[in-house]
């Protein structure tokens, strides 16, 4: 566990993606194509828990309607469609 510590809180951020697969393997206490075995991902989920973002508050319909009007450009529209409505008209 110590030698997880040590590289996830190393100081400077280390590229995962450039390391040899089976040094990251080993630092995480896993294999390479196996992956995890049952007992060890069960003991990470009660430790760390679900891998999963928490749902933030979800705003009503209409304000989320009435939020599209915020933006300049639909301003830019309303006025070309009034223009081009005058032209025709």
């Amino acid at each position: 566990m110590t030698e997880i510590k040590t590289i996830v809180q190393s100081p400077a951020p280390l590229a995962w993606h450039a390391l040899p697969a089976e040094n990251v393997a080993t630092a995480l206490r896993t294999g390479v194509s196996t992956g995890l075995i049952y007992d060890e991902a069960a003991r990470r989920l009660f430790e760390h828990g679900e891998n999963r973002l928490p749902e933030g508050a979800r705003k009503p319909a209409r304000q989320r309607f009435l939020h599209q009007f915020y933006a300049p450009l639909i301003y830019v529209l309303f006025a070309e469609g009034a223009i081009i409505l005058a032209l025709h008209g």
